[in-house]
């Protein structure tokens, strides 16, 4: 069972429940060429708590995706911060 995953440079853009149900995916690193993640990539992956977004905070808020497609458990780091999705999925 995977626990983490790392997304090739140059993906730009990852299908609705890319991940769907990775019951024990912990921590998953994307790269900054992403630009869409379409409905909801993580869905069930209830052990996520981490993504690593190789890009800064800036250009992670410019990604196409809807504000529940990341578990609110998880947090992303970027490389000038990190934002706890709990926070934005209130």
């Amino acid at each position: 069972s995977i626990t983490s995953c790392r997304v090739a440079s140059g993906v730009w853009q990852i299908g609705t429940m890319a991940f769907n149900s990775c019951q024990n995916l912990k921590t998953v690193v994307l790269p900054d060429t992403l630009t869409v993640m379409d409905g909801a990539p993580f869905y069930h992956c209830d052990a996520l708590r981490m993504i690593v977004f190789e890009g800064t905070m800036a250009e992670w808020e410019q990604i196409e995706k809807s504000e529940s497609c990341i578990p609110k458990q998880t947090v992303v780091r970027c490389l000038d911060g990190e934002i706890p999705m709990a926070e934005v999925n209130e």
